[in-house]
């Protein structure tokens, strides 16, 4: 059972944060896993260099309850396809 508590807690930090977890029992594994997260950091990296955090604050104290929230956007370039999402996260 050695490292049990070790691995329970890194899979629940993995499922709070949404990240990734690996157990690695061989150095084989190591030297295969490296380029897999390299690729993963670039490519996260390149959706995120043009990516925009809009955040919407009721303002004050206003009692009346939330109306419906949208988005939209203009002067969209040829083949860019926007992706509006709740958590920032790209599909």
């Amino acid at each position: 059972m050695a490292g049990a508590v070790q691995t329970e807690v890194g899979l629940s930090v993995t499922k709070l944060s949404g990240g990734r977890y690996e157990n690695i029992a061989a150095q084989t594994r190591f030297v295969t896993l490296m380029p897999e997260i390299a690729k993963q950091i670039a490519d996260s990296n390149l959706r995120q260099s043009h990516q925009y955090r809009i955040t919407y604050e009721r303002p004050g104290k206003d009692p009346k309850p939330p109306q419906k929230i949208s988005a939209g956007l203009t002067k969209l370039r040829i083949g860019v396809m926007p992706v509006l999402s709740i958590d920032g996260h790209m599909p």
